[in-house]
């Protein structure tokens, strides 16, 4: 920090020609150095003389940045420009919660208007919606229940044959059985002498049963002429007991098993007729369901309306006052941005070159740029109340643009009287600037006014 004191230090914030007369000291000083009038031997004198322009060049950055620091105009212009960033910011936050709000909104809306076209894409497609849902009740019945109970009912009637069959095989085979045991002895055999037929016997052969190519061939007197007629009697024997056989099932045995089986089907009859009233009391509660569903679709569509009436006012107070609390600050940004213009001259280059190169010509000139704004604007407001035809008398802008100019002159008078920074005819320029356009203003309103008035 600068330090302080009851007299005016070289530290602190100077006028001008002071800091133009402390640069050339320290200039003089630089050229001595180079020119070896403080140090000796020559050996040593460019390296310090390096380092003393180094040390000027710093010492005076610092200082000029220092007093930079300290001006008043340029620690206006920070504030104002903190402020504006500050307000830019909150600006920010206000677009931010209105976007937010508004989404909210229109989420809302697309809820609601989704919600209102489900609710009638469902009236709609109800009787399609009934169809579909008793066709799946059937198919479900069928898969779980009817394709097992068909499949029980066709194995009940196989199993029934198959036992049929095997009860009649059961008859025919002691048939056949008993024609074939019969004595050989007992048989008249054409074509086989008595004496052979007792070889026969005497061999172990006995009855039709036991005749056998092979067998027949090891007897003695059998050639292949004997072979075969026996061979051949013995199958006329069999097929005849097979033609004489039972050819189905007496009465009795057939409903014997008939009614077994029977019972069976009968089970699952009756379980059909159950699964049948369970799929009928099925579809009745579709449709009873599919009955009732448009009263209860109106119901829905009742609540989403009545919760969107609700909804709207307060979303719509929400948004309305977050595009207020938006508007407020754009307003306030603008009035800020407003007063930031006129600083937005302030630099520290310029501050250098107002302190190097003097300010005193373009003061002059700037107090003179006053002068004769405030005269235009005198004249042209004394004109606008004058009263004359075509003339805006009490004109709103008119008035707006005369307070702002004569603002404007007011600062840079304030400014250019005794000024305390060397920035300060800089911003008294960017007020003339600002005056000198308000002025335009009111003569163009004036000038247009004139050109409505019929000659």
């Amino acid at each position: 920090m600068p330090p302080s004191g009851g007299r005016e230090s070289l530290w602190l914030p100077p006028s001008p020609a002071g800091l133009r007369t402390y640069l050339g000291l320290l200039g003089a000083l630089v050229v001595s150095a180079w020119a070896g009038d403080l140090l000796r031997p020559a050996v040593v004198v460019p390296a310090v003389a390096a380092l003393a322009t180094v040390l000027a060049v710093a010492g005076a950055s610092g200082l000029a940045l220092a007093w930079y620091g300290a001006d008043e105009v340029a620690g206006r212009a920070r504030e104002i420009d903190a402020r504006r960033r500050e307000q830019k910011h909150a600006l920010i936050l206000a677009t931010r919660r209105r976007t937010e709000i508004e989404m909210e909104n229109e989420h809302a809306t697309v809820a609601y208007r989704q919600e209102l076209s489900r609710i009638d894409a469902e009236r709609n497609d109800l009787p399609t919606a009934q169809k579909r849902a008793e066709a799946e009740a059937r198919e479900d019945f069928r898969r779980r229940m009817f394709e097992e109970l068909d499949a029980e009912e066709t194995a009940s009637y196989a199993a029934e044959g198959r036992e049929q069959t095997e009860r009649l095989h059961a008859l025919q085979r002691p048939h056949i059985q008993a024609a074939m045991q019969r004595p050989l002895a007992e048989e008249h055999i054409e074509g086989i002498e008595p004496i052979l037929k007792q070889r026969l016997i005497e061999a172990g052969i006995v009855t039709p049963a036991g005749i056998t190519p092979r067998a027949v061939s090891l007897v003695t007197g059998f050639g292949p002429h004997e072979v075969s007629t026996l061979v051949h009697w013995r199958d006329g024997v069999e097929a005849a007991a097979r033609r004489s056989m039972p050819a189905a099932l007496p009465d009795a045995d057939r409903r014997q098993i008939g009614v077994k089986y029977e019972a069976q089907r009968d089970q699952i009859r009756a379980t059909r007729e159950r699964a049948e009233h369970q799929l009928t009391v099925r579809l009745a509660e579709i449709a009873e369901w599919h009955a009732r569903r448009p009263s209860g679709l109106d119901a829905e569509r009742l609540a989403a309306e009545r919760a969107h009436t609700d909804r709207k006012p307060f979303l719509e107070e929400k948004l309305a006052g977050a595009r207020s609390d938006e508007q407020s600050e754009e307003q306030a940004l603008r009035t800020i941005e407003e007063e930031y213009t006129p600083y937005r001259a302030v630099s520290f280059r310029r501050y250098l070159q107002s302190i190097l190169l003097g300010s005193s010509d373009g003061l002059n000139a700037a107090r003179e740029r006053r002068r004769a704004l405030a005269t235009q604007l005198a004249e042209l407001t004394q004109f606008a109340g004058s009263g004359e035809p075509g003339v805006p008398a009490g004109d709103s802008a008119v008035a707006s643009h005369a307070e702002r100019a004569g603002v404007a002159l007011d600062i840079a008078a304030g400014l250019l009287e005794s000024p305390s920074s060397p920035l300060a005819p800089h911003v008294a320029e960017s007020y003339l600037d600002i005056a000198a356009a308000e002025t335009l203003a009111i003569r163009v309103a004036i000038e247009a006014r004139r050109a409505l008035v019929p000659v």
